[in-house]
C-alpha cells in the first residue's frame, strides 16, 4: 500500500488530489504548525489496513503439527525426509506444506521458513 511507506517514511500529511481548496488549506496550516493531516478517505484506508492485519494476525493459529513442518524445511530437508521424521507419507508433507502457505498467506517454502523464524519456532 502506497499509504503505508508513505507513513514509514514519515510523512506528516497526505490528501487525495481531488482534494477541494478549503482542505487543502487546512492541511498545509496543520503540518506547517508541526501537527499531521490526513484527508478522511485516508485515515479510512489506513484503518482498514490496520484492522485487516491485526485480524490475521490474531487468527492464524498452528497446531504442533502445522508448526513441525515449517521447522524441518528450516533444516533443509526433503519431502521424503519430513515424511519419514513425521511418520506420514510424502503426500501428506506436501498438503501440509500447501495448507500452511494459504493459512499463513506467504508465497512458498521460503516464506513458511521465514514465518518460523519471525514466530521463533526455530
Amino acid at each position: 500500500m502506497q499509504i503505508e511507506r508513505l507513513l514509514k517514511a514519515g510523512v506528516h500529511g497526505y490528501i487525495l488530489k481531488n482534494t477541494g481548496v478549503e482542505e487543502l488549506e487546512n492541511a498545509i496550516v496543520n503540518v506547517h504548525s508541526g501537527e499531521t493531516y490526513f484527508s478522511n478517505q485516508v485515515t479510512q484506508t489506513i484503518m482498514t489496513g490496520l484492522s485487516s492485519a491485526s485480524k490475521q494476525t490474531q487468527e492464524v493459529r498452528l497446531t504442533p503439527r502445522e508448526e513441525e513442518v515449517p521447522k524441518l524445511l528450516a533444516k533443509e530437508l526433503t519431502t521424503n525426509e519430513i515424511a519419514d521424521q513425521m511418520c506420514i507419507s510424502h503426500h501428506t508433507v506436501e498438503s501440509h506444506r500447501k495448507n500452511l502457505i494459504a493459512k499463513l498467506d506467504v508465497r512458498g517454502t521460503v516464506g513458511l521458513v521465514k514465518y518460523a523464524v519471525e514466530k521463533g519456532l526455530i
